[in-house]
């Protein structure tokens, strides 16, 4: 119950955790966020989040290619799910309605990240 403890959990040998705390902030969260919000998850100990955006046609993010969109510097788009083909993102990738895209987030870039999606 004390997930201040989750950082040294690797370190004295735990190989998972389950903390009810975050599962249940993990699951509102969810439901807060926009419904192109596929999956939402936090990184322990780092005020992070790991976000999958399902892509509308109406996104900012579709407009242009990631090298001439303004992209938060806290985020990084670190994967794109174009049906079956896997996609590591390069400056000239421009994302698609449809696509999955994986966003690594600090908060501090959150609203930054969703005002593209």
């Amino acid at each position: 119950n004390k997930v201040e403890y989750l950082p040294i959990t690797s370190t004295i040998g735990m190989d998972a955790v389950v903390s009810k705390q975050l599962l249940t902030v993990n699951a509102v969260h969810r439901f807060i966020q926009a419904q192109d919000v596929a999956a939402l998850a936090t990184v322990p100990g780092i005020d992070a989040h790991i976000i999958e955006y399902i892509v509308k046609e109406t996104d900012k993010i579709t407009r242009k290619p990631l090298n001439k969109t303004t992209f938060p510097n806290n985020a990084i788009i670190g994967m794109v799910l174009r049906g079956d083909e896997h996609i590591i993102p390069r400056g000239d990738t421009h994302i698609q309605s449809g696509d999955r895209v994986i966003v690594f987030s600090l908060t501090t870039a959150l609203s930054s990240v969703e005002n593209l999606f």
